[in-house]
């Protein structure tokens, strides 16, 4: 015979109550077992929304793209322009740029570079700053991100990817509930073309 568990309310209106509450739950079972835990109303617990993210559409599982699993699909390009730029001025806040530092010009000149690229030019850029002065009283010059720029690996994207993403995107939206359509403004994570999803698994 299985003993009894008390009930418990797993819900609680302060932050993390909620979490310790549960994990005292099962500690409690552990300790008792064999036990059974009985979640009622599980659909307010299991009903949540899961956001998936790859640089490798191609890859993905048929299945996952089934009603009731992933049902959107976003299709994210890597930023345009002004969105390098932003990318470019976020990753530069707090860093002494030199006069002759063009973030726009940067920006124009790294097309199909990611966030996550662009974020290593600027940590480049600076480490190239500090090599000349090592008590990182030199501001980081033109001639710092020229050089990171030359040092770094071209971007992985090219123009023949970007299509393929974009085919797959339209391709996958056409089957999908929502179409996929293109995502303007930053993009920072390391997926270079992202194809997410949207969905919930019930």
């Amino acid at each position: 015979m299985l003993p009894l568990v008390t009930t418990t309310m797993l819900f609680s209106m302060y932050v993390g109550e909620g979490e310790g509450l549960l994990r005292d739950l099962f500690s409690r079972a552990r300790q008792a077992a064999p036990a059974l835990i009985m979640l009622d109303e599980v659909d307010a617990v299991g009903g949540v929304l899961v956001l998936g993210a790859t640089n490798r559409p191609q890859a993905m599982d048929a299945a996952l793209l089934r009603p009731g699993r992933f049902d959107s699909l976003l299709y994210v390009p890597p930023p345009d322009e002004a969105g390098r730029l932003q990318v470019l001025q976020v990753h530069t806040r707090g860093m002494p740029l030199g006069a002759d530092v063009d973030l726009a010009a940067v920006a124009a000149d790294t097309q199909l570079y990611t966030g996550a690229e662009l974020s290593g030019m600027c940590r480049e850029a600076a480490m190239e700053a500090l090599r000349e002065d090592l008590h990182g009283a030199a501001d980081v010059c033109a001639r710092h991100f020229a050089t990171a720029r030359r040092n770094a690996r071209p971007p992985a994207l090219n123009a023949t990817m970007l299509l393929t993403y974009e085919h797959w995107g339209r391709r996958q939206g056409d089957r999908s509930t929502t179409r996929a359509a293109p995502v303007t403004g930053v993009v920072t994570s390391t997926t270079q073309a992202a194809v997410g999803s949207l969905g919930s698994f019930v």
